[in-house]
């Protein structure tokens, strides 16, 4: 097993590139944003102080994501412990996500693979709603989604875009999960 670290923040040119809007990240200047997207009461708190204890870690984990897949393009398969921040989306974050690492992952395989078809398997306890936000005009990507429809974020019309909507229940037992999932 081999352990890699992301080579490093991005520049702004590369989270653009990615398909980052450019107004989203100018809103990254402002704690108050921030803070919303993160939905904790931080705005007080020195913009210094969210950058780095905040957006670059999340920024990292993004570039983890990316990197992760390059890799798993080269040796076959990859996971990144950090990541998978399914409520961002290019344009916006909610829900404790503000790198849209999963859209940026299928950017960066189109674009250096060519790959055309992708599938998203997205098995958090909550709607991906950003990703799915993210490519509801792409045909080409298909978004199996097994979360609780019961919890936040609600998404009707992220929803649309999900391909398999497996709904998961409090009383859903493992293996009840897992022959859906299958």
């Amino acid at each position: 097993m081999i352990f890699h670290e992301p080579s490093g923040l991005p520049s702004r040119r590369w989270l653009l590139d990615m398909g980052m809007s450019k107004v989203y990240l100018f809103f990254h200047n402002f704690a108050i944003a921030v803070c919303r997207y993160v939905e904790l009461p931080l705005f007080f708190l020195p913009g210094w102080f969210l950058r780095s204890q905040l957006l670059e870690p999340m920024c990292l984990g993004s570039v983890g994501s990316v990197e992760a897949a390059y890799l798993a393009m080269e040796k076959g398969w990859s996971i990144n412990l950090s990541g998978g921040f399914h409520h961002a989306r290019k344009d916006g974050g909610e829900g404790f996500c503000i790198f849209p690492d999963i859209t940026m992952m299928t950017f960066y395989l189109r674009r250096v693979y060519g790959i055309s078809k992708i599938m998203i398997v997205d098995l958090d306890a909550h709607q991906g709603n950003g990703h799915e936000l993210d490519h509801k005009d792409d045909p080409n990507t298909y978004i199996l989604d097994a979360y609780n429809h019961s919890i936040y974020p609600g998404d009707l019309k992220a929803r649309q875009v999900i391909k398999e909507d497996i709904s998961v229940r409090r009383s859903t037992s493992d293996s009840q999960y897992l022959k859906n999932v299958k």
